[in-house]
C-alpha cells in the first residue's frame, strides 16, 4: 500500500466516523443533545482526517508493509539485546509495584512510602550497639557476648575497636562512607572486571537504580557492614581468578569477610579453577577452613565460648521481621500465612514448619549442587558467574536471621550474569532464555522496593530468590555446553603459566 492510498483511506474512515457522531440522534441510537461519546468520535474522526490530508501531502512512492506475520515477530523480540529486557522488565515492574502503589491505588491519595523502616531512634543503630559492647568490652571487662544481642566473630571486635578514638557520629560517617565504596565495588567495578567491558549498559543501569534501593537506604540507616564484608570477598575472587600471583592477597582479604560475617564462608567454593584437580582443591579449601577456624580463638577460649552460644542462640530464633531467610518466611507462613492461605493450610505448615524448612533449604542445595556438578562435568574452569549468583542467595536465606539491608548483595551477581546471558541457537532453547531471563529480572527488580508496597506474600523476599536461583540453574542446564562466557573463563588461570600442584 503507497502512503497516498493509506491518506485516502484515513480521510474517508475520518470522515465517516465524524458522519456518524453527529447523525446518531438523529437515527435512535443516542441520548438526545450532544453526549461525550460523540464529542470523541468527531475528535478521532478529526484527527483522521487530519493525519489523511498531511500523508496526502508527501510525495514519496513508498510502500508500507501492512501485512502481520506473528512468527517473525516473536523472532525479531528474540533476537532483541539483552538491554531492551532490562528496560522492560525494570518499567514492568516500576508501573506495578511503585505507580499502582503509591498513585493509582484504591484510596485516590497519594500514598508516598513512608517507616518502611522500624524505629530506632538516632540513625546508626548496628554500629551503635556494635560499638557500645565493645566499649564495656574493653572498659568494664563485661563479654560482648552476654545479651546475646551481637553474633560477630571476634576479629570484628579488635577490626572495629578503633572506631572509638573517633566517636560517634564520625565513625558512622566513615560507616556510610565505607559502604558506598563497597557498594561501589561490588556492583559495579566487579562485575565490569569480570565481564571486559562487555555489558556495560546492563551494569551501569543495575547499579545506579540499585542507589536508590531500599536495601541499599536499610544497610545505610543501620550503619551494618554486610556490603563492605561483601565487597572484601567479591575482590578476592577476582584476585584469584584474574591475578594468580596475588592469590595469598585474596585468602586474606576473604578470610577478612569471613571475620566480619560468618556468611561469606558459602562463597568458599568460588575459589577452586579446576574442578578436576581434587588434590589441590582439598588442600586450598581445608586451608582456607582451618585458617578462619583459628582466628574465632584470636580473643581467646573464653571469648570464643559466648561467640558460639551467641550465634547458635541468635540461629534458633523465629523471626518475624520481613527479610529473605527460609525461617523467618516459614515462620510467617506458618503463622498468618501471609493473609493469602486459608486457616486450614496455615494450621498446616505450623504442624509441619521444619519440615518446610528442609524442603526449601533441599531445593538451594538441589540448584547449588547441580551448578557444580555442570561446572565439573564440563570442565567449566575459571570463574563462574552461575555459581557466584548461586552463593550470595545462600548467603541471604540459609541464615535465620537475614533483613532486608543484605538485598544489595544481589545487584552485583545478577548484573554480572545478565549481562552474560548465554545465546541459545535454537529456536525453542533460544524462547526458553529470554522467558528465563525475564523472570530473573522481575524477580531482582522487585527485591529493590520496600516490602511495604509489595503483596504480602512477597514481603519477605525468599520466594522470589528461590524462583532466580531455579531460574539461573535451567538456564545453564539448557546453554550450549561449549564454553557461552569465553571472556569470563579467560580470567581462569593458564595452567601453563603454573608450576604443577600450586595452591
Amino acid at each position: 500500500m503507497t502512503v497516498k492510498k493509506l491518506g485516502y483511506a484515513l480521510v474517508v474512515l475520518g470522515g465517516m466516523i465524524t458522519a456518524f457522531s453527529l447523525i446518531v440522534d438523529l437515527i435512535g441510537m443516542g441520548d438526545d443533545g450532544i453526549q461525550a461519546a460523540q464529542l470523541l468520535g468527531v475528535l478521532v474522526g478529526a484527527f483522521s482526517v487530519l493525519a489523511g490530508l498531511g500523508l496526502l501531502r508527501i510525495k514519496w512512492d513508498i510502500e508500507i508493509q501492512l501485512t502481520f506475520q506473528p512468527g517473525s515477530w516473536i523472532l525479531k523480540a528474540l533476537d532483541f539485546p539483552v538491554i531492551v529486557w532490562v528496560l522492560a522488565t525494570f518499567l514492568a515492574v516500576y508501573f506495578l509495584v511503585f505507580i499502582l502503589y503509591v498513585f493509582l491505588n484504591p484510596g485516590l491519595q497519594m500514598n508516598y512510602v513512608t517507616k518502611y523502616l522500624p524505629e530506632a531512634g538516632r540513625i546508626g543503630l548496628d554500629i551503635r550497639a556494635v560499638m557500645r559492647y565493645i566499649e564495656e568490652w574493653l572498659v568494664l571487662r563485661q563479654s560482648p557476648y552476654a545479651t546475646g544481642f551481637i553474633a560477630y566473630p571476634p576479629l570484628a571486635l579488635v577490626l572495629f575497636a578503633p572506631l572509638l578514638l573517633i566517636g560517634y557520629p564520625a565513625y558512622f560517617q566513615l560507616m556510610t562512607l565505607l559502604t558506598l565504596i563497597s557498594y561501589a565495588i561490588a556492583a559495579l567495578f566487579m562485575p565490569l572486571a569480570f565481564n571486559k567491558s562487555k555489558g556495560i549498559s546492563t551494569i551501569l543501569l543495575m547499579f545506579v537504580t540499585g542507589l536508590f534501593s531500599y536495601g541499599l537506604q536499610f544497610e545505610l540507616e543501620r550503619g551494618q557492614s554486610n556490603i563492605i564484608a561483601f565487597a572484601l570477598c567479591v575482590t578476592a575472587i577476582y584476585l584469584f581468578h584474574a591475578h594468580p600471583k596475588l592469590r595469598f592477597f585474596s585468602y586474606i582479604l576473604f578470610s577478612l569477610a569471613v571475620q566480619l560475617k560468618l556468611y561469606p564462608a558459602i562463597f568458599i567454593v568460588m575459589f577452586i579453577d579446576r574442578w578436576r584437580d581434587w588434590k589441590i582443591n582439598i588442600v586450598r579449601l581445608a586451608g582456607l577452613g582451618l585458617f578462619n577456624f583459628a582466628l574465632l580463638f584470636v580473643l581467646g577460649f573464653d571469648l570464643f565460648q559466648d561467640f558460639l552460644t551467641s550465634t547458635l542462640s541468635q540461629q534458633s530464633q523465629l523471626a518475624t521481621w520481613n527479610g529473605a531467610s527460609i525461617r523467618s518466611f516459614v515462620f510467617v507462613l506458618s503463622n498468618s500465612g501471609y493473609s493469602v492461605f486459608p486457616q486450614n493450610l496455615i494450621s498446616l505448615a505450623g504442624r509441619f514448619s521444619q519440615t518446610l524448612e528442609l524442603f526449601f533449604l533441599a531445593l538451594f542445595f538441589l540448584c547449588f549442587l547441580t551448578l557444580i556438578g555442570l561446572a565439573y562435568v564440563r570442565r567449566e574452569n575459571g570463574f563462574n558467574p552461575y555459581l557466584l549468583l548461586a552463593c550470595t542467595i545462600g548467603a541471604l536465606i540459609i541464615p535465620t536471621i537475614s533483613n532486608d539491608y543484605k538485598l544489595p548483595l544481589l545487584i552485583g551477581p545478577v548484573a554480572l550474569l545478565v549481562s552474560t546471558w548465554p545465546p541459545l541457537e535454537k529456536f525453542l532453547k533460544h524462547l526458553i532464555s529470554i522467558v528465563l531471563l525475564v523472570i530473573v529480572l522481575m524477580a531482582f527488580w522487585s527485591t529493590l522496593y520496600p516490602f511495604k508496597i509489595k503483596p504480602e506474600i512477597l514481603q519477605n523476599s525468599m520466594p522470589v530468590l528461590l524462583i532466580i536461583l531455579i531460574a539461573v540453574t535451567l538456564i545453564n542446564l539448557f546453554k550450549k555446553d561449549e564454553n557461552c562466557d569465553s571472556n569470563l573463563n579467560a580470567l581462569s588461570t593458564d595452567r601453563n603459566n603454573r608450576k604443577p600442584g600450586s595452591a
